[in-house]
C-alpha cells in the first residue's frame, strides 16, 4: 500500500486546534470516519480520519490528519493512504491528491510544509 506523508508547521496561528478541526471537517470533500481531541497538560491533540471513494481506480483512499499544539506552535501531519488497486496496488496518486487537499486548507491558516 502506498502513502503520502506531509508535515506542516505554524508558529503564529490565529485559530485553535479545535477550530481548525472544524474547518477541515467542513472543507474536506470526504466522509469523516473518526475524530478525537485530547488535551494532555499544555498540549492539545486532534486526530481526524476521512475516507473517499475514487472511481478511476475503483478504490477508497484514506486521509489522516494529526494536529498538535504546544504553547504557540502548531503542527500537522497529513497522511494520505490507500487508493490502490489490482496486483501492484497502484494508487494513481489518489492518496497524494487527498493529502494535498488538506495541506492547501492548512496553508490558508499560516501552515508551511516542513522539508
Amino acid at each position: 500500500m502506498s502513502s503520502a506523508v506531509i508535515k506542516t508547521e505554524c508558529n503564529d496561528s490565529k485559530v485553535s486546534i479545535a477550530e481548525l478541526s472544524e474547518i477541515l471537517k467542513s472543507r474536506i470533500d470526504a466522509e469523516l470516519d473518526y475524530e478525537s481531541t485530547r488535551t494532555l497538560g499544555e498540549t492539545t491533540l486532534s486526530l481526524l480520519s476521512f475516507e473517499r471513494y475514487y472511481s478511476r481506480c475503483s478504490s477508497h483512499a484514506n486521509l489522516i490528519v494529526l494536529l498538535t499544539e504546544t504553547s504557540h506552535i502548531q503542527a500537522a501531519e497529513v497522511i494520505g493512504c490507500g487508493g490502490g488497486y489490482e496486483l501492484f496496488n497502484l494508487s494513481l496518486s489518489d492518496n497524494k491528491s487527498f493529502a494535498k487537499m488538506a495541506v492547501e486548507i492548512l496553508k490558508k491558516f499560516g501552515y508551511t510544509e516542513k522539508v
